[in-house]
């Protein structure tokens, strides 16, 4: 399966998952978009796309920012995939 990286930024932008959004700019998690849409090229396990987000997101933000839990994750790879 090969998830558009529009799928990818709408679904990442509408999580916001560091709350963001209105503040900032609307391509803000860009790079994270870009490493998320590359990923889902590679894998369509649900599980590995969930546990790559959590990564990219603790790596890029740091774990006080990026407060989300793995299982919040898990639904953000269910809705890419969907």
């Amino acid at each position: 399966m090969n998830i558009s990286y529009d799928k990818v930024e709408d679904v990442i932008n509408k999580w916001d998952p560091i709350n963001l959004f209105p503040l900032f700019p609307p391509d803000e998690y860009k790079k994270e978009i870009d490493f998320i849409a590359n990923f889902t090229k590679k894998s369509n396990d649900t599980k590995e796309i969930a546990n790559y987000i959590y990564v990219i997101f603790t790596e890029h933000f740091g774990e006080t920012v990026f407060d989300k839990d793995r299982d919040e994750c898990l639904t953000i790879a269910n809705s890419l995939l969907e």
